[in-house]
């Protein structure tokens, strides 16, 4: 008699979304926390004097947050994309860049929502911003998705795959030895 749930489990490997997901959350902590530390040396060396400074530091942080976020996903993600769905996704950086934003809206505007639930009027007149905003994404969502330019049609093979995270796998290794130390164990050793 077969045991069901190791039967599913070995199936859930083979899963296109746990491998992407998987691979994206691998992306974020390798390529994500190197991007992203480096962006912080290079933002402390320029400083942060007055109050102008510091907020486009803070909108610069968002932006190039958001992009790095993005970029580690994207690089980690493209053969498995390319071999499942037989596209590359060119327009990933700035279509996600709108949807942070709007996301983080949404977001803020749901707790506010669900806060004044209690109150029938209210919760009507917020829920309608909800709504307007999920709208407003599926929109951006479709414009983004319509542009001729948006993918490249590709679909890679099995060995393509493998090529492919050979070489970011090699890129890694290289990579590394021009990391900076930092505090938290990222980068080359001293």
């Amino acid at each position: 008699l077969l045991n069901r749930s190791s039967d599913l489990a070995i199936f859930m490997l083979l899963d296109v979304g746990l491998e992407l997901s998987v691979l994206s959350m691998l992306g974020l902590l390798t390529m994500g926390t190197w991007l992203f530390e480096w962006w912080t040396v290079q933002r402390r060396k320029r400083g942060n004097e007055g109050w102008l400074k510091r907020m486009a530091g803070r909108v610069a942080d968002f932006v190039v947050g958001s992009m790095i976020t993005t970029m580690g996903c994207s690089v980690m993600t493209l053969p498995l994309v390319s071999y499942y769905f037989g596209i590359v996704p060119i327009l990933s950086i700035g279509s996600n860049l709108v949807m942070s934003i709007l996301a983080t809206a949404l977001m803020a505007v749901a707790v506010v929502w669900w806060m004044v639930s209690w109150q029938p009027l209210l919760s009507a007149w917020v829920g309608t911003g909800v709504m307007g905003i999920a709208a407003l994404m599926n929109e951006v969502t479709s414009w983004f998705s319509s542009i001729d330019f948006a993918v490249i049609p590709w679909r890679a093979n099995g060995w393509g795959v493998a090529m492919w995270y050979s070489l970011i796998v090699l890129l890694f290794i290289y990579g590394v030895r021009f990391l900076p130390t930092y505090g938290n164990g990222v980068g080359r050793r001293k």
